[in-house]
């Protein structure tokens, strides 16, 4: 039987946000260089696709309430953190950039000076933007499964014919593969893929179930997470970072996959110990978490907090600010903007009533990366 409350993937979340906070606080205080973190993006795309598709079966009749509740879920938070990044940290970024940031169109042009502007890491729900119009098609495709491998083949040529082209730089070529938003649609489709194995049962309990197989699948996620960093390294060596960065970053999803399909059973000691109320709390908050981190991280680090007063005292305190304050735009920004919108919203109930009810946060899973 199809299970009807998933926690246990609302806690990972907190798990992914956290590595990607981690990943943020090593590069930017120069304490460690730990890359396999950010592969944290990989996952919230697959699992947001997964989710998306799970909870949304029937969006084919109701595209309007699911486009509304999208904007709902992550535009009130973007919009707070485009305005805190205006008035505390004086980003770079013109006009132009602005309007592209608040449209979500950010993610669309390689450079830095629109995809990573003002709250630098909102590129990613620009791309999430982009698989949120293309999910009514990816649920109704016959052949998921062959768009899904074509998609990634296709993402994979063109890394490697950028790279190879020579008429990109290194950071061009990093913003194609990591920003744009069609190279990174074969994670977000895949999400949806194992989705459909998962809710016809081709994934069940007796063959993807017990703290064996969520062990096991942690196991398979490192051994082919630094495998890929591994195969990739020498391409960075020869000047093809386009595809470095695509192997090195986006191709983890079919080990993720894997790894949403068995915590999603719910059957093992690890994901039943996800599904206690404060791993689940810190997962419904992650979406803040992840658009709320970097701007306290570049606070911190502009003022000179670190020099004045230690690093383990300023990051500790920064941390809590981190969680502190991603709980309170939460709850009083985040939760009561979205149901201002949805009660306001003529055509709404169904399908998105259905989604807060089976997980409160299922509707954002998937907006975190690297930045």
């Amino acid at each position: 039987m199809r299970p009807e409350n998933l926690p246990a993937l609302t806690s990972l979340r907190f798990l992914a946000a956290g590595a990607i906070v981690a990943f943020h606080l090593g590069k930017q205080f120069d304490l460690y260089r730990a890359g396999i973190l950010a592969n944290g993006v990989s996952f919230f795309f697959v699992l947001s696709g997964f989710i998306l598709a799970y909870n949304y079966r029937d969006l084919p009749d109701g595209t309007g309430r699911y486009l509304v509740s999208r904007f709902a879920r992550i535009w009130p938070i973007h919009l707070v953190t485009f305005l805190l990044a205006c008035l505390a940290l004086a980003p770079s970024g013109d006009v132009l950039s602005a309007i592209a940031n608040l449209l979500l169109l950010q993610a669309w042009f390689p450079h830095s000076a629109y995809v990573l502007s003002y709250n630098s890491v909102s590129w990613s729900i620009s791309v999430e933007a982009f698989f949120y119009i293309l999910l009514p098609l990816l649920l109704v495709a016959s052949r998921l499964g062959l768009i899904v491998a074509g998609i990634a083949s296709a993402s994979f040529l063109a890394a490697w014919l950028v790279g190879q082209s020579g008429l990109f730089d290194a950071a061009t070529q990093r913003h194609f593969s990591l920003h744009f938003p069609p190279m990174r649609l074969a994670e977000f489709a895949f999400g949806v893929l194992v989705a459909r194995w998962f809710a016809g049962g081709r994934a069940g309990h007796r063959i993807l179930s017990g703290t064996a197989a969520e062990i096991g699948s942690l196991l398979v996620v490192v051994a082919w997470l630094l495998l890929l960093r591994e195969a990739a390294a020498s391409l960075r060596a020869s000047g093809n970072v386009a595809l470095f960065s695509w192997l090195a970053i986006c191709a983890g999803f079919p080990a993720f996959g894997l790894l949403i399909c068995v915590f999603a059973n719910g059957a093992g000691v690890l994901s039943r110990l996800l599904s206690l109320r404060p791993f689940v709390l810190l997962g419904e908050i992650s979406f803040v978490t992840y658009m709320w981190h970097q701007l306290v991280l570049h606070f911190i680090r502009r003022q000179g907090y670190v020099e004045e007063f230690g690093t383990g005292a300023v990051l500790t305190l920064g941390l809590v600010a981190v969680y502190g304050g991603s709980y309170l735009l939460w709850r009083f920004i985040e939760v009561p903007a979205r149901r201002i919108i949805l009660a306001n919203v003529r055509f709404w109930p169904a399908a998105g009533e259905r989604c807060w009810r089976l997980m409160p946060d299922a509707c954002s899973s998937g907006a975190m990366k690297t930045g």
